[in-house]
């Protein structure tokens, strides 16, 4: 094999072994990920119940990741009883920095809060400390080549607040 063949091979050898490294730092970064879900009671009406979810995602890591706009699930006794808008955006999130998605509206249906029971309705209005449900966040961490899925649930106590 010639001096140029050899050169070309162990570039490409280079190359590939770089690329390797980088989609390992990627797939890392993506894992690092953490959310955190602060929600309160926004309005209650005859036609239901909205909730407020806030999301503050935060990178540990030295890598950026952009990701889509976080979709909110919320769950009650295992049973969705609402979600959010699924919006098509795009969130940029730093190296060794954080990112505020805030004011998702969740809409809880009159009619779902009747199916449910009225455990829910007492535990929100209701003078005790408040009722346990569960924030399922959703979204995709695009990593320029392929996007991971990333869903995240968190056990929460909603309460109306004031």
């Amino acid at each position: 094999m010639s001096l140029i063949g050899k050169i070309v091979i162990g570039g490409a050898g280079a190359a590939l072994l770089g690329a390797g490294a980088y989609l390992l730092r990627l797939r890392r970064t993506a894992s690092q990920l953490e959310t955190v879900v602060k929600t309160n009671v926004h309005q209650i009406n005859q036609s239901g119940i909205t909730i407020r979810v806030d999301v503050l995602l935060k990178n540990p890591t030295r890598g950026s990741l952009k990701i889509k706009f976080p979709f909110i699930k919320l769950l009650y006794l295992g049973s969705t009883i609402g979600t959010s808008q699924a919006i098509d955006k795009d969130v940029l999130i730093p190296s060794y920095g954080q990112a505020v998605v805030d004011g998702i509206m969740i809409q809880v249906p009159a009619v779902g809060l009747i199916s449910i029971g009225v455990d829910l309705i007492k535990g929100i209005l209701g003078a005790t400390a408040g009722v346990s449900v569960q924030i399922k966040t959703i979204t995709a961490i695009d990593l320029w080549f392929k996007t991971l899925p990333y869903e995240k649930t968190q056990d929460i106590i909603l309460k109306k607040q004031g």
